[in-house]
């Protein structure tokens, strides 16, 4: 009966130790799989910085684009409207008139 409870008390040791083993087993596969799960973040953190930026400057660069576009535009059009005035002819008797008119009537 004593070598049965030695054999037991022997089997219930190894067992612990295994368990042990087991547990020390998976922590380092789970702190193993932190670090993997941490230099996946850190480089899809730093695919959407890169991929973010480029989009960034892709918008910045059609906004500089139109801006110049309607800045051309509108200058083209102020330089014809001025010629236009410029072609126009005064009639400088009709408008001393109408001030005469105004100014002393």
């Amino acid at each position: 009966m004593e070598e049965n409870i030695e054999d037991n008390i022997d089997i219930t040791r190894h067992l612990l130790e295994v368990e042990n083993e087991a547990g020390a087993m998976v922590a380092e596969a789970e702190k193993e799989a932190d670090s993997i799960i941490a230099a996946a973040r850190a480089e899809a953190d730093g695919e959407f910085k890169k991929r973010y930026a480029d989009f960034v400057r892709g918008l910045e660069g059609k906004e500089e684009e139109a801006r110049k576009a309607f800045l051309d535009d509108h200058n083209k059009r102020l330089d014809e409207y001025r010629q236009s005035l410029q072609a126009q002819e005064k009639d400088t008797a009709s408008f001393n008139t109408l001030l005469e008119k105004v100014l002393y009537a």
